[in-house]
């Protein structure tokens, strides 16, 4: 496939990209270059809708992971979610279809959940209402809801991964809590994104996308049936002992 990637040279299309070039003809569409000589390169805005509509031509799909400006609490992180999570996934998407374009996969978040590592119960559907306190989290669920607005209205199958602590597969494989809080590997993500891009799925379906094999902080269910996919089970101590807890560093602000 012919795959567009808006915002590829950030964090997590570095994790990624590794992965889905080897599958398909990768586009990245950024302000900077990714960062691999093998990856072709378009440089654009999510602002730029003649750039999206150029870039757009002769792709089969479109993979949005574009992301605003780090937490800052102030006016310039309110106008950088919206302008990227919510309008800049609008114009991506509107080129996209003019384009013909018939499959987008957007990178969510379970950050459009308020605490989902506390909860007494682990989230157990897709459905599940979002309650983000934050503008992040916040504007990433009204990206979903532009990614069902153009499922419903311009026949688009739109894939939204509710990603989880995104993370290099070294970081992951030397952290012994790393699946317990749901961070995710980069070698497993990239094999979901690429789930999503050739699934049989059809309209708008938003699915969770976590490192946790044992549905502790979100059940898998529909990863599993949708897109044949579950993340890599961690090897627990030879001597059956639990691994003292460890401070996860931050990387949702650096990622998605």
């Amino acid at each position: 496939m012919n795959v567009l990637e808006i915002g590829g040279s950030g964090f997590v299309g570095r994790l990624i990209n590794p992965c889905l070039k080897q599958q398909h003809r990768l586009v990245v569409y950024d302000r900077v270059p990714p960062g691999d000589s093998t990856i072709d390169f378009v440089q654009g805005s999510v602002a730029s809708a003649d750039d999206l509509q150029r870039a757009s031509q002769g792709m089969d799909a479109v993979v949005y992971l574009a992301m605003g400006r780090d937490k800052d609490g102030g006016n310039q992180e309110v106008a950088s979610s919206y302008d990227v999570n919510v309008r800049g996934v609008h114009e991506c998407l509107e080129a996209a279809a003019n384009a013909g374009v018939r499959r987008a996969v957007y990178a969510s978040t379970l950050s459009i959940y308020n605490h989902y590592t506390r909860r007494a119960q682990p989230l157990d559907s897709e459905d599940t209402q979002g309650d983000a306190p934050d503008i992040y989290g916040f504007t990433k669920r009204l990206g979903e809801e532009v990614c069902e607005y153009f499922a419903r209205t311009r026949e688009m199958t739109c894939i939204s991964l509710r990603c989880c602590g995104p993370s290099t597969d070294e970081d992951w494989e030397r952290n012994p809590n790393s699946d317990r809080y749901g961070q995710t590997k980069a070698s497993d993500l990239g094999r979901a994104f690429n789930a999503a891009l050739t699934c049989r799925a059809q309209g708008f379906v938003p699915i969770f996308v976590t490192g946790d094999a044992t549905d502790k902080v979100c059940k898998l269910t529909r990863a599993r049936e949708v897109l044949g996919w579950e993340p890599t089970r961690k090897l627990q101590p030879s001597n059956g002992s639990a691994p003292a807890p460890v401070r996860l560093r931050p990387v949702m602000s650096h990622a998605i």
